[in-house]
């Protein structure tokens, strides 16, 4: 029997070290994401041939769309920080190999989003009366691999 709904806890956000075989690095303090939201532009093709008053579409391209997280942010954490971590992949305009790594219990090492992509976005918040936080984006690039 399946299960009805999966456990989002212990979901990784990972950054790739470009080595054969490739390592993987668990940024730090991730909280609530968006890991994936493809989209695909739709393109009216209906014409005074088509017939029918119905419109005709197809689809063009396709487009893995972006990441978007909360970070705890700590700037001395390595997967953080201004040369190595994201802030550093920002600045750097870094082309990066990224992965989620889903906790399901279907797939006994779980379920891997893997995809090359751009930190665009890294937002500092620091609330009076709160803690460090980040708002993090990544805008994916090329075709992603769901395995």
């Amino acid at each position: 029997m399946s299960a009805a709904a999966l456990a989002a806890i212990n979901t990784l956000l990972q950054i790739g070290d470009g080595l054969s075989p490739e390592g993987w690095t668990t940024v730090a303090n991730v909280g609530d994401f968006q890991p994936i939201a493809p989209s695909a532009t739709v393109v009216d093709v209906t014409s005074h041939s088509t017939g029918v008053p119905w419109r005709q579409k197809i689809i063009t391209l396709l487009d893995a769309g972006k990441v978007t997280a909360k970070i705890f942010y700590v700037p001395k954490d390595a997967t953080h920080d201004d040369t190595t971590g994201l802030l550093g992949l920002m600045t750097n305009r870094t082309l990066t190999h990224f992965r989620i790594h889903f906790p399901d219990a279907i797939y006994p090492s779980g379920t891997k989003f893997t995809f090359y992509g751009y930190v665009s976005t890294f937002t500092i918040n620091s609330p009076v009366a709160g803690v460090e936080e980040g708002s993090l984006t990544i805008e994916i690039t090329g075709q992603p691999t769901l395995a």
